[in-house]
């Protein structure tokens, strides 16, 4: 959960004691009232992210050389990018951000200097996602951390999921709508 000492909280979020980041409570029914964002960028490449984890990517130049697309569209808050979560065994899926597939449990997106970082607890199994461009490299990285919840909702989890329990099989994917162009109506050609 968010810290209680946060600073300028707004009933969403606020900044952390030392001022360094941002931090942001999201959920089914609690959203921003637009995307919160964080633009990580070294001199050839970046990207943007919103608290819901909308993102999209750029080398050199963010309005020519778009790698995934962006939308500008404040009310949907679309992106190019998504990563999944699936339980092999009961085929519940899920992802470690509120974009693409939300979920009933919060989640806590932090906006830092040079990162964001994703936090989420779903059917027993906690996830963390950190956000990062490299500080010389064109690489942008996306670092997605599973491990087993701990406390009363695991144990009450562990009589209703099929299987073993500690040893579930997931799987994790990740997926980019590239865009050669920068527009994706331009760049459809080139694809289909």
């Amino acid at each position: 959960m968010l810290p209680k000492d946060l600073l300028f909280y707004n009933g969403t979020g606020g900044f952390t004691t030392d001022g360094k980041e941002y931090k942001i409570v999201t959920g089914k029914n609690r959203t921003t009232p637009a995307p919160w964002v964080n633009v990580i960028a070294n001199r050839d490449m970046g990207t943007v992210i919103s608290e819901s984890g909308s993102a999209y990517t750029w080398c050199i130049n963010a309005h020519e050389y778009r790698l995934t697309p962006w939308s500008n569209d404040p009310v949907t808050d679309a992106g190019g990018e998504a990563f999944y979560l699936r339980d092999e065994e009961s085929g519940h899926f899920w992802s470690p951000t509120p974009f693409p597939v939300g979920s009933a449990s919060p989640y806590i997106a932090t906006h830092g200097f040079g990162y964001s970082s994703f936090q989420h607890d779903e059917q027993g199994i906690s996830t963390e996602m950190f956000v990062f461009v490299d500080s010389n490299l064109p690489v942008k990285l996306d670092a997605v951390k599973n491990k087993k919840s701990v406390g009363p909702s695991t144990q009450a989890l562990r009589h209703r999921l099929p299987g073993n329990y500690p040893w579930r099989r997931r799987k994790q994917n990740g997926h980019a709508y590239c865009i050669r162009t920068g527009y994706r109506k331009r760049s459809a050609a080139f694809y289909e």
